[in-house]
């Protein structure tokens, strides 16, 4: 079955003057109809041949011609929309109908790299991402810009065209060598780069000829973080801390975020209709999930706490420096390794555990107790969100010798249960 289907129908099949010929495009579940700019009368017009060929009407040459080209074009499209990577909407798809059949033209679009990077930023505020059905972000914003300042260090007048084969090793990668970049942080701005190329090639703007960017590497690693395991969390959970109100709040929040995977973004969000008994159903910020998560003791007490209407968030920053103290405050001091991984190799240090406790701490330590208590790993992605088990092994901090003990512990355990038959 072809991946869209182009068909051509009148808009009054009974008419006995001339009726507008319709394009009518359908794909994946979706379905556009539009004007063509022709017309024939419906006597003329078969379905299977579009306008018949007679000596009674010249015309059906040329106007089938046209059809045709219509038709290669809207395939074009949607095939060039397609290869991006998003689904293609029907926005996006009519927009480039309608440029083709000259009813709009596209002449305000900069054709420029750095002043498509401001137009294309400002077109997107205020929209929703197809992938997340949530507003665009200032942080994917802020990437944007930032991305558009690494490039203007490397040449002031940068355009499309110089973003070539020898762009990315030449002068990309040296910037950020010279940076201190980690290899993640680079990565990460490389994507960035090329979620801006890769529009900018889209036919709705169609202002990159250039496709070098399509073999530039994202780069990633493994990075350090920790998890904290349930006696950690529970010295957290078990501080006094009425005497520092503001950081009562961010210790409860951080372990509702150790006790549920939820995101900060998410339980932030959590309010009493979310509630359902002893679950908590709700639909995920960032990936749109819909996850149901049980209710533990600490939470269910947190909950009651604040009569199921939880503080209101502050800053990631604020977060972090506060948490870090309730670490300090709860003795989780013993000295960790950490490491960044840079082209020149890995930056090793010593650090006390409270220090590398962050937001983001929270969701691994659900996912790694979880893991660690043989709860199926299908079951936690279930609760976590993850759709894939790649997505979620990147949150386990276990090391491999914990596997290898925990897959002996299971085969012992079902050797244990075998039943013993006698001789004989």
């Amino acid at each position: 079955m072809a991946d869209i289907n182009i068909k051509f129908n009148l808009k009054e099949p009974k008419a006995d003057k001339p009726t507008p010929i319709r394009l009518s495009i359908s794909w994946h579940g979706k379905r556009l109809i539009t004007n063509t700019g022709e017309s024939v009368p419906p006597k003329y017009w078969n379905t299977s041949q579009q306008v018949r060929a007679t000596k009674d009407y010249p015309q059906y040459s040329q106007i089938n011609k046209r059809l045709n080209e219509i038709k290669g074009k809207v395939s074009e499209i949607y095939h060039q929309l397609k290869t991006v990577g998003e689904d293609v909407g029907k926005s996006e798809i009519k927009e480039q109908i309608d440029i083709f059949l000259n009813r709009v033209t596209a002449s305000d679009i900069p054709t420029d790299f750095l002043s498509f990077v401001d137009y294309y930023l400002e077109s997107k505020r205020g929209t929703i991402n197809p992938q997340t059905k949530r507003l665009r972000s200032e942080r994917t914003f802020s990437k944007y810009k930032r991305v558009k300042k690494l490039c203007l260090e490397i040449n002031p007048y940068i355009d499309f065209r110089h973003f070539n084969e020898s762009f990315y090793t030449d002068h990309y990668e040296r910037l950020m060598h010279k940076k201190g970049f980690s290899l993640n942080t680079i990565g990460k701005y490389t994507r960035t780069l090329k979620t801006l190329l890769a529009a900018a090639a889209k036919p709705k703007y169609g202002v990159n000829k250039y496709s070098y960017y399509l073999e530039y590497p994202v780069l990633e690693v493994e990075s350090h973080n920790i998890a904290l395991n349930k006696s950690e969390i529970d010295a957290m959970y078990k501080l006094d801390l009425a005497d520092k109100p503001y950081l009562d709040r961010v210790r409860d929040m951080f372990v509702i975020g150790c006790k549920t995977g939820l995101r900060f973004s998410d339980i932030y969000a959590i309010q009493k209709h979310n509630i359902e008994g002893d679950l908590i159903r709700l639909k995920t910020y960032k990936g749109t999930t819909k996850v149901t998560i049980p209710i533990l003791k600490e939470t269910r007490s947190i909950l009651s706490k604040y009569d199921y209407q939880l503080p209101s968030s502050i800053s990631n920053q604020k977060f972090n420096e506060y948490v870090k103290e309730v670490g300090r405050l709860a003795g989780l001091d013993n000295i960790e390794r950490t490491s960044i991984d840079r082209a020149t190799g890995e930056d090793v240090d010593f650090k006390p555990k409270y220090e590398l406790i962050s937001t983001h701490t929270a969701r691994r330590s659900f996912c790694t107790n979880m893991y660690n208590d043989s709860v199926p790993i299908m079951a936690i992605c279930a609760m976590t969100g993850h759709k894939t088990e790649t997505e979620f092994l990147k949150y386990l901090k276990v090391d491999k010798s914990d596997h290898a003990l925990r897959v002996l512990k299971m085969i012992t355990d079902l050797e244990s249960t075998k039943p013993m038959y006698a001789n004989g």
